[in-house]
């Protein structure tokens, strides 16, 4: 699931832990909540033990599906030119081998 912009961080912060307490008591690894505070991705498990050792609600946490939807539509995927035309060569010979099978 998508969390809101810091809110894990923020929450430790003020309880003013390190991120290797809050690993203890949530009983997940260091590098998850490095994970978390960095992607802002968790598993509903993780999401689940975060909320309830730093006492929020999924409410608080999670990000909207409107703003996750906003968010993915800003990137922008770019192709190199020759890259495209190895793409596009890989296609129409995976294509030709298929219709002489068919």
């Amino acid at each position: 699931m998508r969390l809101k912009d810091n809110v894990i961080a923020q929450a430790r912060t003020r309880q003013g832990w390190t991120q290797e307490h809050l690993a203890s008591v949530a009983g997940v690894s260091t590098r998850t909540i490095q994970r978390v505070e960095a992607s802002g991705i968790a598993s509903a498990d993780t999401a689940q033990a975060l909320c309830a050792v730093l006492d929020l609600s999924f409410a608080e946490i999670e990000l909207p599906k409107q703003e996750f939807l906003k968010q993915d539509s800003t990137k922008v995927i770019s192709i190199s030119p020759p890259m495209l035309v190895c793409l596009v060569f890989v296609g129409g010979v995976m294509g030709f081998t298929l219709a002489q099978f068919l």
